[in-house]
């Protein structure tokens, strides 16, 4: 019966990351719910473009300012509240959306800023974004009972640590708040459109558990080779034979192809390659080109990266991870 089921899934629950549980305590209690369906948050079957699918940011302000531009974007009149407080939102007057792959946070020089366009677009309706993995770190480092350090937010720190004492709580609030409720996936035009940090197999589209959720913005691991080495990533792309395109970025290329019905727009703009979008449903790349190198990491970056000895913005650190 249903009553058995619930109860048999009941320990589950909690690992499902339901947003709110309801217990009942009998079955006369149940007999007089009203059972209402919402959407969920990645439910944007709805929306059908046209879309502008923009990859990894991590902080390269000025690079997304000249992208939106040459893309066509505006700046609207409009005041919108966001972590550095009133942000003027940009806008395309033919009525695209941006569609951000996450990692906003992290590496960059303008972080702050990066992330503050972003939740302007996303709160005047010009944008969709959903969350990555740097988001989700800087989330929990704040969450914590005890914040320990961690290399890979470093620059993000720095630039709230610059802010003051006060500034800096309010901003801290709005980052936690608007990172925490980014979607980990997106589902649009009536399923034939995916986005997710990390990208993500069929079977688990329009789905929601922790296990999707860490997929969505980490990828899945393979199985170890050696126990002494950090696992690889699932090759998930060579094996899709899904329907939907699937936009995604969170592991560097040097240009961005359709392989499979999927699309990785993550160019290390941030590492001096590019930032790029894919227009959608024309299947046209724009990039622009990043201004220097800002970041280095200790992945070994594909063809086609600036040398690590090219001048940095800043004095950056080998990081252990994407």
């Amino acid at each position: 019966t249903h009553f058995d089921l619930l109860h048999r899934a009941h320990s589950d629950i909690d690992y499902e990351r339901f947003d709110q549980v309801v217990t009942f305590s009998s079955r006369p209690e149940i007999d007089l719910v009203n059972i209402r369906r919402l959407k969920m948050p990645f439910d944007r079957t709805e929306d059908k473009g046209p879309f502008d699918i923009i990859g990894d940011l991590h902080g390269c302000h000025d690079e997304l300012e000249i992208l939106l531009k040459k893309l066509g974007y505006q700046e609207n009149d409009s005041e919108i509240e966001t972590v550095i407080g009133i942000s003027r939102p940009w806008h395309h007057p033919d009525g695209r959306q941006a569609v951000f792959l996450g990692d906003y946070l992290d590496r960059g020089p303008r972080i702050l800023e990066t992330l503050a366009k972003v939740q302007a677009m996303v709160s005047f309706g010009s944008a969709l974004a959903v969350q990555g993995n740097h988001e989700m770190r800087v989330v929990k480092h704040f969450r914590a009972s005890r914040q320990e350090h961690r290399p890979n937010l470093e620059q993000t720190l720095e630039e709230l640590g610059a802010l003051g004492e006060e500034r800096q709580k309010q901003a801290i609030k709005a980052l936690v708040e608007f990172c925490d409720n980014l979607p980990h996936h997106l589902v649009l035009d009536r399923g034939r459109l995916v986005a997710a940090h990390a990208g993500l197999r069929e079977e688990f589209h329009g789905r929601d558990s922790s296990f999707v959720r860490n997929m969505a913005l980490f990828g899945e691991s393979a199985p170890r080779v050696e126990e002494d080495l950090p696992p690889d990533r699932r090759d998930w792309v060579s094996e899709y034979r899904g329907t939907a395109l699937v936009a995604y970025g969170h592991t560097p290329v040097a240009r961005s192809a359709i392989v499979n019905q999927t699309v990785n727009l993550d160019t290390g703009c941030v590492f001096g390659g590019r930032l790029t979008c894919l227009r959608y449903p024309e299947m046209e790349f724009v990039e622009v080109d990043a201004s220097r190198v800002y970041s280095h990491s200790r992945r070994a970056l594909p063809p086609g990266f600036p040398s690590p000895e090219r001048e940095s913005g800043h004095d950056s650190k080998p990081l252990e991870s994407y």
